[in-house]
């Protein structure tokens, strides 16, 4: 595989706690609009009235459940494929499965944002 197709095919991976900040959120949406293919994972996104807030962009949103204050989500750009796995998630961890594009087919891998381990 040349260079090129390489540089392509990479995922950048972020984790970020927000700290409950709009700035914060503001920030990184400008940062994320610099990046062609990323999954983002966040820890303390600003929250109002129950709802993640701010968050705007060229990507795919998930959140955890049903929780009254979320405190994880994770974001992934449009050109990739996701699902979100609530049989793992909660207000504190956000499951997804994310399909990875693979010269031979595909393939698919867990991520997982909150408090406890990553998979």
């Amino acid at each position: 595989m040349d260079q090129t197709r390489k540089a392509e095919s990479r995922i950048s991976c972020f984790q970020v706690n927000l700290q409950h900040s709009r700035a914060a959120v503001a920030n990184l949406c400008a940062e994320l609009k610099l990046v062609k293919r990323f999954v983002c994972f966040l820890q303390e996104p600003w929250v109002c009235r129950g709802k993640v807030q701010g968050l705007t962009g060229d990507f795919k949103t998930f959140v955890g459940g049903e929780a009254e204050r979320p405190r994880a989500c994770v974001l992934i750009a449009n050109g990739l494929t996701g699902w979100l796995l609530p049989q793992f998630t909660s207000g504190d961890t956000v499951a997804v499965l994310i399909k990875l594009p693979t010269g031979g087919g595909g393939g698919s891998r867990l991520w997982k944002s909150g408090r406890s381990s990553w998979l």
